[in-house]
């Protein structure tokens, strides 16, 4: 999964529980309201991945290739 996919993932598990109950089951792991604080530290952290992943990198122009030069 990507960084974005990962971020939403979260971020629909912190709203599920939020606004449907007490507790919700992703990938394994169940988040509760009183651990809400660290699910919310992941999406502050993949936010920051996937923001920094976007079309910054570096290697972009390799896949386009240069034209050669004689």
């Amino acid at each position: 999964a990507t960084y974005a996919e990962t971020l939403a993932s979260y971020e629909t598990a912190r709203d599920d529980v939020l606004v449907n109950g007490y507790a919700v089951s992703m990938d394994g792991r169940e988040w509760r309201r009183d651990n809400l604080e660290a699910l919310e530290r992941l999406i502050d952290k993949y936010r920051t991945l996937a923001a920094n992943s976007s079309g910054s990198n570096i290697f972009d122009r390799a896949r386009v290739g240069v034209p050669y030069r004689s």
